[in-house]
């Protein structure tokens, strides 16, 4: 049984800079091009992700 962890209230989060420049303007990009120093912070970043692509 998995165990809720709360959401972390800031993540690491390391992107290149073309990576940033898709995503502000409206782009697709995959989750690997998405970096994290911690574990936790990754699969946060997964989690929310996931979540936004279900609502959308």
């Amino acid at each position: 049984m998995k165990t809720f962890q709360p959401q972390p209230e800031f993540v690491n989060v390391q992107l290149r800079v073309s990576v940033l420049k898709q995503l502000l303007q409206g782009q697709k990009i995959h989750l690997s091009d998405i970096h994290s120093s911690s574990l936790e912070h990754k699969h946060c970043l997964q989690q929310l992700v996931l979540q936004a692509a279900s609502e959308g």
